[in-house]
């Protein structure tokens, strides 16, 4: 094992990125460990700055618009990854640059490994989604020919990785069995979330009660998150319209297609919701624990893909740090990993969604049970888990060939 070794960690998304604060993107600014020696970092250009200060940074950034409005435009997609190929064959050809191993955050990343660096560097890839499965999700062009092809690509690059982390034990069985990868190189550790921008409180928050013009009366549902005809955002509508309670309103946030978020403006303006149903854009990681705040309960009714079906869920960590009742779409990664502290449905049963939602609105929770929903998200703490992470990665140096799954992280 070397004392020292330097690592490169590449993406078409900003790094670092504390507006995006995934694992894939924070990884250098968390790391722990005194081992590596310097960080060669090639992303699309980052207007934040990293606050590690233990290592040597090198970063070698590519100009590109900005992401957060543009991740849907296949065109803006292609010409950010062909950038950071140029960037990496570039890097390729720099042999003074000696790369103990390498980081990924993706799978289409972690073929960019295949395409432009040495195959003796061992490289680790952090996996939660399969672009396969999301690209026809998404609708994007030639979705029914050009999916077969990614997938091949995906599954290439997963069976090279020296390491796979994955998000839960189901998705380890889904590659294993689907990919054939090897489930000894596989390791569950969730993405997390950072707990400090997750600060609990049992109180609404009255500003954003008053921006919304809710009042103390009104149970208020909450959806925050990716929104698309896969995120199960109109069961949310149709309960609302269907309720009897005119006090039951909704507070849906987050980013999509512009197309479609103003699809459903439209449909809540026809259907008379638009004192009931508030739809608003994404909000900063920092801020969103007050809008969490003010729910009765909060949503996760997502439709079931090979993604959906196997990851982590990010929102609902969220939504158990605040200490607040959820309902999700009965999935097994996340009763794999929240189990019976979630309230679940079948994938696409309105009724099975409403019974249980009426239901959890009618019967508010004790203090004492959210709080054990706040120390069971706490479980997800995004700093140990890197942390993990980078044990994991000694573990590697010390002996390639082990059955890494025993070191997965819960």
């Amino acid at each position: 094992m070397p004392e020292k070794y330097n690592l490169l960690t590449f993406s078409d998304v900003p790094i670092p990125s504390y507006t995006r604060p995934y694992r894939g993107v924070l990884f250098v600014d968390y790391a722990p460990n005194r081992k590596i020696e310097n960080v060669y970092v090639i992303s699309s250009e980052s207007r934040e700055k990293f606050k590690n200060k233990r290592i040597n940074l090198h970063t070698d950034y590519f100009s590109a618009t900005d992401f957060k409005s543009n991740q849907y435009n296949l065109y803006f997609r292609l010409s950010n990854i062909f950038k950071l190929f140029l960037k990496l064959f570039k890097f390729r050809l720099q042999k003074a640059h000696k790369i103990g191993f390498i980081r990924t955050g993706s799978t289409y990343l972690s073929f960019l490994v295949l395409l432009t660096q040495k195959t003796k560097t061992p490289y680790f890839a952090d996996i939660c989604d399969f672009y396969f499965d999301l690209y026809q999700e998404f609708k994007m062009p030639l979705a029914s020919f050009l999916k077969p092809l990614i997938f091949f690509f995906e599954k290439l690059a997963l069976q090279r990785a020296n390491l796979l982390f994955v998000d839960t034990a189901v998705q380890r069985r889904y590659q294993v069995q689907k990919l054939g990868v090897d489930a000894r190189k596989c390791v569950v550790i969730p993405n997390g979330v950072i707990l400090d921008n997750y600060p609990f409180s049992l109180k609404k928050d009255e500003n954003v009660l008053r921006d919304y013009n809710f009042s103390p009366l009104d149970k208020i549902l909450f959806y925050g998150g990716d929104i698309s005809e896969a995120d199960g955002v109109e069961m949310i509508i149709k309960f609302i319209q269907e309720s009897k309670d005119k006090n039951v309103k909704a507070l849906i946030i987050g980013k999509g297609k512009a197309e479609y978020l103003e699809g459903l403006k439209d449909k809540i303006a026809q259907l008379g919701l638009t004192n009931r149903v508030y739809l608003d854009s994404f909000k900063p990681y920092n801020k969103l624990h007050k809008y969490i705040s003010i729910a009765d309960v909060c949503l996760a009714p997502f439709r079931l893909t090979p993604t959906s079906n196997t990851v982590e869920c990010a929102k609902i960590i969220t939504y158990l740090l605040m200490g607040k009742p959820c309902l999700a779409t009965e999935a097994e990664g996340i009763k794999s990993l929240y189990k019976d502290k979630v309230t679940y449905f079948r994938d696409g049963d309105f009724n099975g969604f409403s019974s249980r939602l009426h239901n959890l609105l009618e019967n508010p929770i004790a203090k004492e049970e959210s709080l054990k929903l706040r120390s069971l998200g706490e479980k997800f703490d995004f700093k140990k888990i890197i942390e993990h992470e980078y044990f994991i990665i000694d573990q590697y140096f010390k002996n390639p060939k082990q059955d890494f799954s025993k070191y997965d992280y819960l």
